[in-house]
């Protein structure tokens, strides 16, 4: 289901859940991932780092999914997006 997966993530539980119930995987957010190993968590700067991520390594044009964004306390943001080149 979701192809262009940007999540920004402090780790942990609360975002694992949130990561599952809107249909992603590891793989999907992997660039997440790698962004987390090596710049930590430098906070809303990190959905540029990830979209920076996914424009080395886009996804197919017109590919749609969920960019999940979580600040701090329990705050969430989510927008589903298309890709497009």
């Amino acid at each position: 289901m979701p192809e262009p997966a940007c999540e920004t993530r402090r780790g942990g539980r609360p975002e694992k859940h949130v990561t599952t119930a809107v249909g992603l995987g590891d793989i999907d957010a992997h660039h997440s991932s790698a962004s987390l190993a090596d710049s930590g968590n430098p906070g809303g700067a990190s959905v540029l780092d990830i979209l920076a991520r996914t424009h080395t390594a886009p996804p197919h044009d017109g590919a749609q999914g969920p960019l999940v964004a979580f600040g701090p306390g329990f705050t969430t943001a989510a927008v589903r997006g298309t890709w497009s080149r």
